[in-house]
């Protein structure tokens, strides 16, 4: 994968070039194992506002699905210009393995984390909270359990509120500066 662009240019420059007021890049890994319940996909595809972007890697299963499913939704399997992704995104929702993490930092792309599982992603997620490089979302069990519609409110909210903050935005990528 790709560690270039730094993000100093960013979403912001993009924005001024095209009237989708805010860019979602969705990540999994190689494996494309989405941090995501389909009810908060369903709501995010219902947002006119947000463009949304689903890098599936190697999980060609999935590209498949979210493709017949989700219309609204840009589903890409395996692409190896992820930074020109990055950069065009306001918001990173991944798992926090290293990769995504660590590039996303590299990028300067605030970070959306739902409910870590491994212990490595546990730890990055600890850091991502401490460090102020984003939000992360704790207690909603794997992907594959049932999920309340009051937690898919709930999370879609915070992204919403985290998304229509510049403030918040900009904080977190300041904080991934230095």
């Amino acid at each position: 994968l790709l560690f270039g662009g730094l993000g100093l240019v960013g979403a912001g420059i993009y924005k001024m070039f095209t009237t989708v007021p805010y860019g979602l890049l969705l990540m999994g890994g190689g494996f494309g194992l989405l941090p995501l319940h389909e009810k908060i996909l369903l709501r995010m595809q219902e947002r006119s506002d947000w463009e949304i972007t689903v890098i599936t890697g190697k999980n060609h299963r999935l590209r498949k699905y979210l493709q017949r499913h989700f219309p609204q939704i840009q589903a890409l399997g395996f692409v190896d210009n992820v930074c020109d992704y990055m950069q065009r995104a306001d918001l990173l929702i991944t798992k926090p393995g290293g990769i995504s993490t660590f590039e996303a930092i590299a990028a300067r792309l605030p970070l959306f984390v739902i409910d870590p599982l491994l212990e490595q992603e546990i730890g990055n997620a600890q850091f991502i909270e401490t460090a102020g490089f984003g939000t992360v979302i704790w207690g909603c069990g794997s992907a594959k359990k049932a999920l309340s519609d009051a937690k898919a409110d709930e999370i879609l909210n915070r992204m919403s509120t985290l998304l229509s903050s510049p403030l918040a935005l900009r904080q977190c990528r300041t904080r991934m500066q230095g």
